[in-house]
């Protein structure tokens, strides 16, 4: 049997902590907040039968997330040490909503809230390194990414290259995927990554990354160029296709962004095949497999822009989805 993959990652947690505190023994102690951002929205949630148009789901939902960024050690030659993470509500891996209350079987759903990410952060002239129950993707977040709300329970490494790009290796678990915890035990490894992430312009960057889940191998390829029209209006396309190796089948996903009057609108079209395997099912904002159309408006309420009203359709094979409210942001 493997050696437990949560094993080697607490003996590795210590020896990083430890190494940690020696190489910055020359820089100054300051624990504090360094970023705080808390979202908290409301919406309301409605599934029907695409076939029947029989009601699904109708249900009132919220969202309450915080992401942290706790200075333990300020800049020095090794860098600054820092330990983040994500508190919030929810229930599995793919979301964190709670029902507040389910109009079809008039009761509240369960209230959750967990800590749902925490590990131990270094940076240091473009090389950063994490360890603990780490964030899935390293930045921004692609259609077919890994839901940036989840975890995996392992390390990662980003490293430039040519001052445009990144190369990323992941090692760890994703486990427990209907129990938010991160104060629990690890299971033995089943995920590994290797990302490259190219900005060739200002406006094209390119990624490429080979990504293995339950002895599922998968390559990745995504392209994403922005630039403003003739109308002045900015405009973000982007195009993935994925190719799970060991099933021999395909994903891709197309989508379309714009800004205009202060409205943000997102068209996108993707097809992952029921036998794509478990990463298909945990991909962002994961509604279903097969294809699926998705359409959403977005739009600031005031001029602070820490209130915002949006609305989301979803068509599938099986199941039409939408979903409509408000959302308030605070950050430091």
């Amino acid at each position: 049997m493997p050696y437990p993959l949560w094993k080697t990652t607490r003996s590795s947690a210590r020896r990083f902590l430890g190494i940690a505190v020696l190489l910055h023994s020359s820089a100054a102690w300051a624990f504090g907040i360094d970023t705080l951002q808390i979202t908290v929205p409301v919406r309301q949630d409605i599934q029907l039968d695409h076939g029947s148009g029989d009601l699904l789901k109708n249900r009132l939902q919220y969202q309450v997330a915080a992401r942290y960024g706790l200075v333990i050690l300020e800049s020095g030659p090794t860098g600054t040490l820092g330990i983040h993470g994500l508190a919030g509500t929810g229930g599995s891996y793919t979301s964190q909503w709670n029902t507040a209350y389910d109009l079809i079987d008039q009761s509240p759903g369960t209230q959750q809230f967990h800590m749902r990410q925490i590990y131990l952060q270094n940076d240091l002239h473009g090389w950063r390194s994490q360890i603990g129950v780490i964030p899935p993707v390293k930045g921004k977040v692609s259609n077919t990414s890994l839901d940036r709300d989840g975890w995996i329970r392992g390390a990662r490494i980003v490293a430039p290259i040519h001052d445009t790009g990144q190369f990323e290796v992941v090692l760890g678990a994703i486990d427990h995927l209907d129990d938010p915890n991160a104060f629990q035990a690890w299971e033995e490894w089943n995920y590994a990554e290797v990302e490259w992430t190219q900005h060739w312009t200002e406006t094209l960057r390119i990624e490429t990354s080979y990504v293995l889940l339950e002895e599922q191998s998968v390559l990745r390829g995504e392209v994403r160029g922005n630039w403003d029209t003739k109308l002045d209006v900015p405009m973000e396309l982007s195009a993935e296709i994925s190719n799970n190796l060991t099933e021999s089948v395909w994903a891709y996903d197309l989508s379309a962004r714009t800004t205009i009057r202060s409205v943000t609108v997102v068209l996108e079209v993707s097809h992952i095949p029921e036998n794509f395997g478990l990463l298909g099912e945990l991909y962002n904002d994961f509604f279903t497999l097969g294809h699926l159309g998705m359409v959403a408006l977005k739009g600031p309420i005031g001029s602070q822009n820490n209130l915002n009203w949006f609305v989301k359709g979803y068509a599938g094979e099986s199941e039409i989805r939408g979903n409509a409210g408000l959302g308030y942001r605070f950050a430091l």
